[in-house]
């Protein structure tokens, strides 16, 4: 709350202790300056560990593999800080794949199934014989 009132985001002579959308407002203000802060953090370490792995060319494998997945979690990281709604939209997305794959084993059988398997391979050469001889013109 000091870095935000030094940096003139909250002015605390505005401060109405009734009034809630001061501290709605408040809450806003430090949950941004915040995640700028995060994201700070997150680009000063993934600068260090991008400099790391081009100095270290000759390096072990181990050693170039564990740097680089550390970049690859470190661009994670900063991805969430800056734009946290795509985590959201990875994880709804994910949710909804298992539920219609939940949802298509329920109606029409699971597909690893021999028998399940058996009459999609059906399905799938019937159609392909359909638009052959529909590109065919018959």
């Amino acid at each position: 709350m000091i870095q935000a009132q030094a940096r003139g985001l909250i002015d605390y002579r505005e401060l109405d202790p009734r009034d809630p959308n001061w501290f709605l407002r408040h809450k806003w203000l430090l949950n941004e300056l915040y995640r700028q802060q995060l994201r700070e953090v997150h680009l000063a370490e993934l600068h260090y560990w991008l400099h790391t792995d081009a100095t270290s060319q000759q390096g072990s494998n181990e050693f170039r593999k564990g740097v680089l997945e550390t970049i690859d979690s470190l661009r994670t990281s900063l991805q969430h800080a800056c734009l946290p709604w795509i985590e959201e939209k990875e994880t709804a997305r994910k949710q909804e794949l298992k539920q219609l794959s939940d949802e298509w084993i329920e109606y029409y059988g699971d597909p690893r199934d021999p028998k399940t398997a058996a009459k999609l391979q059906e399905l799938l050469d019937y159609f392909t014989r359909n638009q052959a001889q529909a590109k065919q013109g018959r």
